[in-house]
């Protein structure tokens, strides 16, 4: 687990922040279609179901300050 890249890594840490996807395509400048396919990609490599489990493992592997 934790084969993330970069760029989901980047998502991650905004999502752990409680940004939606539209601020999240904002801060990171793509669409949003492209941000809800690396969540799919997120949730798919770490086996996750929900975006709260994406926060718990952004907590988990200290992805949570603002700094990407």
């Amino acid at each position: 687990m934790g084969s993330l890249t970069e760029r989901e890594r980047e998502v991650v840490t905004l999502i752990a922040q409680g940004r939606t996807n539209g601020e999240i395509a904002s801060e990171l400048v793509l669409s949003k279609r492209t941000v809800e396919k690396h969540i799919a990609n997120i949730l798919s490599k770490l086996v996750l179901t929900s975006r709260a489990q994406i926060v718990r493992w952004a907590m988990d592997h200290h992805l949570t300050s603002t700094s990407s």
